[in-house]
């Protein structure tokens, strides 16, 4: 369970594998349908490296997230001006050398994981990923891109087709509007659920939409995490 402080700070940003729970988002959307609903197993997508995003919903039975995990911008590191789609998790991989800047979050305490590696330093291999710069990292789009890019690629960047989506499209063309009657208003402190399926790199930040309607002015959320656990044994990166 989380806290959410609503902030208006405008920010880019470039997910892990993650869902939002509660309230249920647009990009879940995929849980209405049989494979996805109700159940502990969903399918893996694609045929790479198929993955889901299996998760646990505390006293709740079922996540119910569909595919909401793999919605998503691969190859987005901090000063580039675009992604590029590229998603292998290569230590130190800078994907705009003429753009990139120099993380500016670097302290341990906000980093699950290589907390020991000095900052900037070769073995501090994550210090490229969006979240030691916050702010400073393109998307492909705010509501992510289905499977990351526009092709299946290792590293699960891939995504059941269904009648919602296919691999690539994004997220504020195809996913309409999902209402929950919750309404969080700016300045003020939700209660949320968010679970990860893998970190990549030990980072999070929680972006929302200005309104339902402009899933494009995406905010910062300041979270504060009641519960911590460790970096899911699912992930290798």
């Amino acid at each position: 369970m989380k806290f959410v402080l609503i902030s208006s700070s405008l920010v880019g940003l470039v997910s892990g594998h993650a869902s939002l729970i509660m309230p249920p988002s647009r990009n879940g959307i995929d849980s209405e349908l049989p494979p996805w609903h109700n159940t502990h197993n969903p399918p893996g997508t694609g045929w790479i490296q198929p993955y889901s995003c299996q998760c646990t919903n505390g006293s709740e039975p079922f996540c119910n997230s569909g595919q909401g995990c793999f919605w998503f911008s691969q190859g987005c590191t901090i000063g580039c001006s675009e992604c590029d789609g590229q998603g292998a998790r290569l230590p130190n991989w800078d994907h705009c050398p003429l753009e990139s800047i120099k993380p500016t979050v670097n302290d341990p305490k906000y980093r699950s994981l290589n907390q020991n590696a000095t900052a900037g330093s070769p073995q501090d291999i994550f210090k490229y990923n969006p979240w030691r710069a916050p702010g400073r990292a393109p998307v492909f789009d705010a509501c992510g891109k289905a499977g990351g890019s526009d092709h299946q690629a290792f590293n699960a960047g891939a995504y059941n087709t269904t009648v919602y989506a296919k691999q690539g499209d994004l997220g504020s063309v195809v996913l309409k509007p999902r209402p929950t009657g919750t309404v969080w208003t700016r300045g003020t402190v939700a209660k949320t659920r968010w679970q990860y399926t893998a970190s990549h790199g030990g980072g999070y930040q929680c972006v929302f939409a200005e309104s339902v309607h402009a899933c494009m002015h995406v905010h910062v959320c300041v979270c504060t995490c009641l519960l911590y656990t460790s970096p899911s044994p699912r992930d290798r990166g």
